[in-house]
């Protein structure tokens, strides 16, 4: 009878064996990566931003390789580029209510109202004039660069080359240099998940 209950027990040790391996595997942990990386969304690599390499006389702006010298942008006719604004600019004279006159050095009707203008303009204080703003078009090859506020030429994507250990991913604009992400100790990386091993 003692020798068929050490069978019994014998037979369940393995199963016991398995089952506490299987709750050690629950014991889950997010990677982490290096300073300075980044995990990606769906866990397989540390990545971080580096600029790409650009041709000579070009620089990156706005996810492009651009040329460093500006030209001018182009305004329709009647219109004026101004730098405060970075707009094209149209003015005309504004009108004044009746019995009132427009002081051009005090910028405003001397009755003290407001000047009316005409259709689609507004009235700028800094300007002292009715005015109409459009964006600027540039040049054939040239960009307008909202950040920079210049017209700006640009290289193609096939000039583009990244640093060594990096490679240019064409949806972010950006070349990113990628590693493994490691575990805490205790831990290995099983697909995207650190899982506590069975033995610590």
């Amino acid at each position: 009878m003692k020798n068929s209950k050490h069978l019994v027990l014998r037979s369940w040790l393995p199963l016991a064996a398995f089952m506490l391996a299987l709750v050690g595997l629950v014991w889950a942990a997010v990677p982490h990566c290096p300073i300075g990386y980044n995990l990606t969304d769906d866990g397989s690599k540390c990545v971080k931003d580096v600029s790409p390499i650009c041709p000579s006389d070009f620089t990156w702006i706005d996810g492009a390789c651009r040329a460093k010298a500006t030209l001018p942008p182009n305004c329709p006719s009647g219109y004026r580029y101004e730098e405060s604004t970075y707009k094209c600019v149209m003015t005309m004279p504004p009108e004044c209510p009746t019995g009132s006159a427009f002081d051009a050095e005090q910028g405003k009707c001397v009755s003290l109202s407001q000047p009316t203008c005409f259709g689609d303009y507004t009235y700028s204080i800094e300007n002292k004039q009715c005015q109409k703003m459009r964006t600027p078009s540039c040049p054939t090859g040239f960009n307008w660069s909202a950040s920079v506020n210049r017209c700006l030429a640009f290289a193609t994507s096939s000039t583009i080359s990244c640093p060594s250990g990096s490679s240019y991913n064409g949806d972010r604009k950006i070349c990113e240099e990628s590693v493994t992400p490691s575990c805490d100790a205790g831990y290995n990386l099983i697909g995207v998940e650190c899982f506590k091993s069975p033995n610590e």
